[in-house]
């Protein structure tokens, strides 16, 4: 495959793109999945996998970049990586291998659409990057969701996609609590500057390799801590060359569910770690 390396501040998580035949979309990694790792990262993420000790799934993982960075830096004590295509799962199998991790991380077979195929409430955590593109895909993303019963899930997408937007009515309509987290990237156009034009819009592309701002509206004091990370290029932002791209992040909580260990009750304190993030 094609390594492509994520600088998260110390030192490189590699990851193999792979070629479409076989693995379909998920054969590299997309900007949904570098600002659902970024925003792990952040303040809220960080308290929401800390206080609850978090086992996490990811669903539809494609490479997996954000459970592998979670898994690499100890932040859940159980990651497990998922998808429904053989070639993902041997590319996530060789990722996992090389991986440095405390936690305890799997990967398996899981078609996030087979209801059946789930263990409902095994994990506190859900996260997913890019898995909502159409409108067809809303219903079963939603019935997902909601069977998979973790206390809380991360859904990130581009901020302009529709059956984002969708997806939210839909899980509000049940019952479930949805807060949106928006986040704003901005690179420097150092693949322009370099004569570079292959694979422009792509993250993999090996020149974009300067983050320079993040933003999350909703938790402005982790506005700028990342740098030097690949981002995607997308609209021109002035005359400097820089790029901006935006993209949301849904936290979706089930008020009803019982814990993931047998427990009951209604309270959700993954939701209050987010409602109080400085």
């Amino acid at each position: 495959g094609s390594p492509v390396t994520f600088d998260f501040g110390e030192g490189g998580l590699v990851v193999n793109e792979i070629p479409y035949a076989g693995a379909g979309v998920g054969h590299q990694v997309w900007p949904a999945a570098v600002a659902l790792a970024l925003f792990m990262r952040g303040a809220c993420g960080r308290a929401l996998i800390e206080q609850a000790d978090a086992s996490c799934i990811e669903v539809g993982a494609g490479l997996g970049l954000p459970g592998l960075d979670i898994a690499r830096r100890g932040a859940a004590r159980r990651v497990c990586l998922t998808d429904k295509r053989e070639a993902l799962l041997s590319a996530l199998d060789v990722a996992v291998a090389a991986l440095d991790s405390v936690a305890e991380v799997s990967v398996k077979p899981l078609d996030w659409m087979d209801l059946a195929a789930h263990n409902p409430g095994e994990h506190e955590l859900v996260i997913g990057s890019d898995i909502c593109y159409y409108d067809p895909d809303v219903l079963p993303l939603a019935d997902a969701l909601q069977s998979l019963a973790a206390r809380v899930s991360l859904i990130a997408a581009p901020s302009h996609r529709e059956a984002v937007r969708r997806l939210e009515e839909v899980l509000t309509a049940r019952g479930a609590t949805v807060v949106n987290h928006m986040l704003v990237m901005v690179s420097d156009d150092v693949s322009a500057a370099a004569g570079d034009d292959d694979r422009a819009d792509g993250v993999a592309s090996a020149a974009h390799q300067c983050l320079t701002y993040l933003h999350d509206v909703s938790f402005a004091p982790d506005a700028r801590q990342f740098t030097r990370l690949p981002v995607a290029k997308t609209a021109p932002l002035g005359a400097g060359g820089g790029h901006t791209a935006s993209y949301r992040v849904l936290e979706v909580s089930w008020p009803q569910l019982p814990t993931p260990r047998g427990g009951g009750g209604a309270h959700n304190p993954l939701s209050d770690a987010y409602r109080t993030c400085p």
